[in-house]
Order: C-alpha cells, then structure tokens, then sequence
C-alpha cells in the first residue's frame, strides 16, 4: 500500500486528520474519509481496472446514500469477488459483495425496506442489487455497531473486518468474548489505529478475516492513490 498523495484537507476535517497523522504507524493509514460522497468522475474512469468499470455507476449511487466512500466500495468488491457479479461461495454468499441471505442480507434488507427479507440469489446476481446490499450491510456495520469508536480509522478497521465475519468476531479479537461490543468498543478508545490493526491481526479467529482485513486495506490505499491522481 502507497501513502496518499498530500492534498489540501477541508477545515470541517482537519482535526481528525490531524490526529490520524500523528499516530505512530507501521502501515500508511487508509483513506480516514470513508463519508467522502465524493463520484467517481468520467476522466477518472481509466485510472480504473477496466473490470470495475462496469460498476462505476452503482458505487456512485451508494456512496452517496450510505456514506461510504467510492474506493472503499471497490476495495470490497475486489476482494469480495474479483469483480464478478456471478461468483458464489461455498457459504454460500453471492454476487459482487458476496451477501449471505439469512444473515448480512436479513440486516441490509431491514435497512432498506423496513424488515428483513430473504434474498434469492437472482436478486443478489444483480449488480446494482448486490452493490445495494452490501453497502448497506456495511453502513450498518461502520454507523451502528461500531459508531461508539471515536477514531474513524480503527472504526473502519473494525469494520472491514466484520463484514468479512461478523461483528461477534471482532468483539472476541478486543474482549475475548463474543457479542460484547461496548467493551470491545472502550478497548478500541484506548489504542491508537495502528495499534488497533495489529491487534486484529493478532487475535481474530480465523486466517481468512486476517487475510481479508490485510487486502481491503491495501487495496484501499491503491484506489485512493489512483483516484487522487486521476
């Protein structure tokens, strides 16, 4: 992961930059702006792999709705499916933000529609559905579960790392109990991002969410960087 091209910050989010920077951090930090609704412009688009260009449109819309910035979104996709809107786990989860009906769907779909729904895969292999859900699914992650860590960036850390495997994971990772967010969120106030990164890369519970957590965030920083210089 490269380090962010220096930009001028707004006044309304110099503080919090500030404070992400002045962390000590054996990693760049990711792009602390995960609210950004800024789009992915046209003269944007070849800074792009040209198979995530198809699904410009879609992450456009729904970062704008669900606060959740473009390369976020994509970074997800990425690793989620390769950008594949047809891929399948053994879960199984489907599509481009690889949903699982009965439990990421059922809470995405109590967001949008006002109760939980069981999703058929046909509705999921539709990208813009997918991409609908998934963000979603994330919004509620970031702006509820975790919504009491007070630094945006070990927030999202957190995050990230439960879209891959639920919120009761990373509670376990913090407390070494499961389901227990209030204390798991007073122990992420406690640590600085980097230290919250390390942390979940040492205690969750399982590799694949190690690796998950380790390639969103890189990916991250490479669409922030070439989004930057588009």
């Amino acid at each position: 992961m490269k380090k962010r091209p220096a930009e001028k910050i707004p006044s309304e989010r110099l503080a919090v930059a500030k404070s992400v920077q002045a962390e000590p951090s054996v990693q760049p930090e990711p792009n602390v702006d995960v609210w950004s609704t800024r789009v992915i412009e046209p003269a944007q688009h070849e800074q792009l792999p040209a198979r995530a260009r198809p699904f410009i449109a879609a992450v456009n819309k729904e970062n704008s709705e669900f606060g959740l910035s473009a390369e976020l979104l994509l970074a997800i996709i990425e690793t989620e499916s390769a950008f594949n809107p047809m891929a399948k786990s053994s879960i199984p989860a489907f599509g481009l933000m690889q949903i699982v009906p009965a439990s990421a769907g059922q809470d995405a779909t109590e967001k949008l529609f006002g109760k939980p729904r069981l999703l058929a895969p046909s509705y999921l292999y539709n990208a813009d559905n997918n991409i609908r859900v998934g963000a979603a699914y994330f919004n509620i992650l970031y702006y509820r579960y975790f919504k009491g860590i007070e630094n945006p960036v070990s927030r999202l850390y957190c995050a990230i790392a439960a879209y891959n495997t639920g919120p009761g994971n990373v509670s376990l990772a913090l407390t070494g109990e499961k389901m227990r967010l209030r204390p798991a969120i007073a122990i992420a106030n406690k640590m600085t991002s980097s230290q919250v990164y390390e942390h979940l890369l040492q205690n969750l519970p399982y590799e694949e969410t190690i690796n998950y957590l380790q390639k969103v965030n890189a990916r991250l920083g490479n669409y922030t960087e070439a989004l930057s210089n588009g």
